[in-house]
């Protein structure tokens, strides 16, 4: 079993098996960033090769969302004129779609 010290606040800690690095890194403790080594090596890098085995993105969590009123009115006009290309592009396919339909069907 692996063994690894990271560095926190400058401070060593471990070890921690790569178990425990990987609940860290769920809830934010640790990122790429800290400083890890094997246990029984003094060569400090950073934990991002570790990282790439825990194939699990760290968890955000929003807790509050405070944006002024005129802010908000904005951001909801923008996002509005944002659906308009998207819009347009479903309206074309249906048109399409409709138009070679049209010439499948058999008229009489």
């Amino acid at each position: 079993m692996d063994l690894y010290y990271i560095k926190i606040d400058e401070q060593k800690r471990g070890p921690y098996t790569l178990d425990q690095l990987r609940s860290m890194w769920r809830v934010g403790q640790i990122t790429v960033e800290t400083p890890c080594c094997d246990a029984g090596k003094e060569n400090w890098t950073k934990l991002l090769p570790i990282a790439s085995q825990f194939d699990v993105s760290p968890r955000m969590v929003v807790s509050d969302f405070d944006m002024p009123f005129g802010n908000m009115i904005l951001f909801i006009f923008k996002w509005a004129l944002a659906t308009i290309p998207a819009l347009l592009m479903l309206t074309v396919i249906w048109y399409v779609l409709f138009a070679l339909l049209d010439k499948m069907c058999v008229h009489t």
